[in-house]
């Protein structure tokens, strides 16, 4: 059986060979043969809003799912991602944090200015790794009277 790339018009065999996994649709192949998929991925992950929504993503994964290797770290403890949606985080970093072209967070990593809180507005932040790293709990130094 063939099966047409409804990018490239290309057909190949309906496998997985050639189309990705896509459990929603009925053959249980993705539309967009592997080729097309990935040139999709690539150009797509090098704009703003892609790099937002992947950081967004990564935020949930963390606070919500239990299988996440972070997930001890931040939903285990009650951390939430507060954001409605991935629209309204990148709402709030372009208009409230005033981001608005990737070269501005192309090295930075999302930090919780306070990590007690919430994922939320007023307490994210985009911040080199090495401040990210000395934000952590266990990097809180005792102040020795």
């Amino acid at each position: 059986m063939l099966k047409t790339c409804t990018k490239c018009g290309t057909e190949y065999p309906a496998t997985a060979e050639f189309f990705d996994k896509q459990k929603t649709v009925k053959c249980g192949l993705k539309s967009q043969c592997k080729k097309c998929s990935a040139k999709y991925e690539k150009n797509y992950r090098q704009t703003f809003n892609g790099k937002l929504r992947r950081i967004f993503e990564s935020m949930k994964q963390r606070c919500n799912n239990p299988k996440n290797n972070r997930y001890h770290c931040y939903g285990g403890r009650g951390i939430q991602c507060n954001f409605v949606s991935a629209n309204d985080f990148i709402y709030y970093v372009k208009n409230v944090l005033g981001i608005t072209k990737l070269n501005q967070i192309k090295n930075l990593q999302i930090d919780r200015i306070d990590n007690n809180k919430h994922y939320e507005r007023n307490n994210v932040r985009f911040v080199t790794a090495k401040e990210n790293a000395n934000n952590r709990r266990n990097s809180k130094r005792k102040e020795v009277l």
